[in-house]
């Protein structure tokens, strides 16, 4: 797996975000916000998430024990899947 740091997983994952059209501007949207609640993330774009963290990783990702709330924010995407 490939070591990322947090700083540098928020700014890749920040700059992914800004290739949504969404309706929130992602500078108020901190790490430890619920992606779901801000109107960041859904069922469909967790997809996309996984493709990215998959890319940043280096290998795939083990969804057998991950759960939605494991894509809730910045910091438990981190924590669930790249800090590991």
């Amino acid at each position: 797996m490939n070591a990322i740091t947090r700083d540098t997983f928020d700014q890749e994952f920040r700059t992914f975000l800004s290739t949504f059209e969404l309706d929130v501007d992602l500078t108020t949207v901190t790490a430890d916000d619920n992606l779901f609640d801000q109107g960041v993330l859904d069922s469909f774009s967790v997809l996309k998430v996984i493709v990215l963290v998959e890319r940043l990783r280096g290998e795939p990702v083990d969804l057998e024990n991950a759960g939605i709330e494991s894509f809730a924010s910045i910091s438990t995407i981190y924590e669930s899947f790249i800090a590991r």
